[in-house]
């Protein structure tokens, strides 16, 4: 089925794991295929229980109390546990050729799952330039310039629109294709972003940019850096990021490297024991390889004030009410359903109770009080079901009404007007209670 041509020049870390093969499909289709070293899987499994006692033991300690190292190894073990099942790089590949499939400046290479297996991946190969291959793509006639201002458009599109994102895009993972065209390749490590960690990140580097220091710690706080179990000298880390920011004071967005900043935020980070989560420090270091890459294709390469030109503009496309809101509202509209199906029994078995004193054990008169209190409140009860109602209504309009028409502006408004009543009515009950 497959004719083998011959076999790439393989890594150390690649002769240990896999080893990539060049070959051509009956269909005369170019392909290169990724097969993974027999007998690999018991000795990596063997490598990580080994790691998980010393974690256990290292668990013991103050520093393990602190950094959690338990936690750590698992979240090695689940990504080296991704990255050796091909069938879930194939899912990653064509996950990323559905998020760029309109933008032209980029390529990913089609998986050809009729050969696939746990263990073996066969994908289109694809050829070019190394993108750190300077004499080359100047030889080749390419704008370096346009070229890295493509890179930095791609791990902008990947980390704030898609909230997924290639975890290792170091220069051999990235090569230009005829046109100026990136060709993206090795999928096996990838991070996920949920669009309130996107939120929180935009919100970091919009304070970060305007040397915020205390909104740099709430930030921090928000997307759970703190250890809940340290105490945070909250103060003492805002003065220190405030010395820290007080380098970039004046300078241009130009100044500003990835790279250096982390140097400098790893001490602070140590010393207050700030922790991460994984897919965050992934995407530290994915924008810092990117940066490099765009450094090394353009001196000039400003990957911070690209950044500022879509920051705002998506804020207000992640709070702003999307296409998916309607469907979110639907999903929890299940749950809300179930309750208002109990409410009327619920109700009267409490206006029953009531009515026979055995509620709250109280006089004639205060049971009168009691039943017109309860009385009102199953008013606005059936008040907030009609604002509920009105609510999912209109959020399923948002998405079918055209973008950016009069129509769908009253629809919006009506959300929101439907929303405040909604609030200013549980207001109403709380207050009732």
């Amino acid at each position: 089925m497959l004719l083998l041509i011959d076999t790439f020049p393989l890594s150390f870390v690649r002769k240990i794991l896999y080893s990539l093969l060049l070959a051509t499909l009956q269909d005369g289709s170019r392909v290169v295929i990724k097969v993974q070293r027999p007998n690999i899987l018991p000795n990596i499994e063997i490598d990580l229980e080994i790691l998980h006692d010393l974690a256990v033991l290292a668990q013991r300690t103050p520093a393990g109390k602190v950094y959690n190292p338990i936690e750590i190894v698992n979240d090695f073990a689940y990504t080296l546990d991704n990255e050796l099942d091909y069938r879930r790089e194939g899912r990653n590949a064509d996950k990323f050729r559905k998020n760029f499939s309109k933008d032209p400046h980029l390529y990913v290479p089609e998986v050809y799952w009729a050969f696939n297996t746990r263990r073996v991946l066969v994908m289109e190969r694809i050829e070019g330039i190394k993108v750190d291959d300077i004499d080359a793509l100047d030889a080749a006639g390419y704008d370096r310039g346009e070229l890295a201002a493509n890179c930095a458009q791609l791990i902008i599109k990947e980390v704030l629109e898609d909230g997924f994102f290639h975890g290792d895009p170091h220069p051999g993972n990235l090569i230009v294709m005829p046109g100026g065209v990136l060709g993206v390749m090795d999928f096996g490590i990838v991070g996920q972003l949920r669009a309130n960690d996107r939120l929180s990140l935009i919100r970091l580097y919009l304070s970060a940019i305007a040397l915020d220091a205390d909104g740099i710690v709430d930030q921090l706080i928000r997307i759970g850096a703190t250890n809940k179990d340290v105490d945070l000298d909250r103060a003492s880390l805002s003065r220190n990021i405030g010395r820290l920011l007080a380098k970039y004071q004046g300078l241009p967005l130009k100044e500003f490297r990835v790279q250096e900043i982390l140097n400098e935020i790893m001490p602070l980070a140590l010393d207050y024991h700030l922790s991460l989560p994984p897919d965050l420090w992934l995407l530290g270091k994915t924008v810092s390889i990117m940066e490099g890459n765009g450094l090394t294709l353009d001196p000039k390469f400003d990957l911070f004030a690209t950044a500022e030109q879509h920051a705002q503009r998506m804020i207000w496309q992640l709070v702003l009410p999307q296409k998916n809101w309607g469907q979110v509202l639907i999903n929890q509209g299940t749950e809300w359903s179930e309750l208002v199906r109990s409410l009327p029994r619920t109700g009267n078995r409490l206006l029953e109770k009531a009515e026979r004193g055995d509620l709250f054990q109280l006089g004639f008169k205060d049971t009168d009080r009691v039943i017109n209190g309860l009385n009102r409140l199953t008013t606005r009860l059936a008040l907030s079901l009609l604002a509920s109602a009105l609510i999912i209504s209109l959020a399923m309009l948002i998405p079918i009404t055209a973008v950016g028409s009069i129509v769908q502006w009253i629809v919006i408004l009506g959300f929101l007007g439907a929303a405040g009543l909604g609030v200013w009515l549980l207001i109403s009950m709380q207050k009732s209670l």
